[in-house]
Order: C-alpha cells, then structure tokens, then sequence
C-alpha cells in the first residue's frame, strides 16, 4: 500500500483585486459558497460576487486535494459622494438597536432601494423610499456587522452600521 500526501491546505490572500493562492504542481478550483466557479482554474481569481470563497487544490502527482478554508468577501464599495451632496445619505444611529434611520441630504427625487446586508451578502431587509427621512426596523435582527445599500436614480452607496442587543 502506497500512501500518498494529499497537498498542503492553501491559505488565500487578498492582494489589489483579487484572492490568490501560492501552491504549485496542483491545478485549481475556485468556490463561491461551496460551488464551483465555471472557468476559475488558475492561482488567482477576480471576485465579481461577495461571499465565500475557497479554492480547492489537487496535486498532479498523486490526484490527491485540499481545499482552503472560506475566504468571507464583503465589498464597502466606493462612495462616489461627497460630504454635502444632494446625493449622500447618513446612517444613525451607529450602533444602532432597534430603528435605523437614513437620512439623505435632499429628498430623492426617484424611488431608491435601502437594502439591510449582512457579512455574507444576504439582503436581511429591503425598503423603497423617496422621503428625506427613512427608518427601518431592526429589532428582530441580531447583533452583528450589517451594511446600508441604497441604489437608485443617482444614488450608489455603501455604510457600514453595528446592530446591538
């Protein structure tokens, strides 16, 4: 009986716009949440999604594989605002515990979506508003890291808000 060693687990790293791994003599598959990536076959991937990634590794000698641990991608994104803009919006509280509210430098003049997004990327809650004003309800969401997207018209931006219980 011959045993063979299988590859040495890869650790991905972050490095300008993409994740990459350091491994040789393996070929490569890139996974977002568990499922393989169509096409993602070399050291590096260019992530076009959040959520979690991994890359499995199998060695060419002996087909043996491993498969790194998840790699968590959230995107903050670029706020293309400005401090003052007719098109920015400020989150308050932060932390918050039961109400968020957004309030936007000027009332839109389109409808926007106001999306609540955890860690992984999940909208969590979803809110169309052209008031200057919005709350949203987070009671019954537990405590954590969450993003406020808001899309829409001219609106494109990303905030980071704590929940606490």
């Amino acid at each position: 009986i011959t045993v063979n060693p299988s590859p040495q687990k890869p650790i991905i790293t972050w490095y300008g716009n993409q994740l990459s791994i350091t491994a040789s003599s393996v070929t490569y598959q890139w996974l977002l949440n568990g499922n393989e990536i169509q096409g993602a076959t070399s050291a590096s991937y260019t992530p076009v999604a959040i959520g979690k990634y991994q890359v499995k590794v199998t060695s060419l000698a002996n087909n043996c594989s491993a498969t790194s641990d998840a790699y968590t991608l959230v995107v903050l994104g670029i706020d293309p605002t400005s401090a003052g803009s007719p098109y920015s919006a400020n989150i308050f509280p932060n932390p918050a515990q039961n109400d968020i509210a957004i309030k936007f430098t000027e009332a839109p003049q389109v409808t926007v979506s106001v999306q609540l997004i955890n860690n992984i990327g999940t909208v969590i809650k979803s809110v169309r508003t052209k008031n200057k004003i919005t709350n949203v309800k987070i009671n019954e969401i537990p405590s954590g890291v969450y993003y406020i997207k808001i899309i829409g018209g001219n609106y494109n931006q990303v905030k980071k808000v704590e929940v606490i219980k």
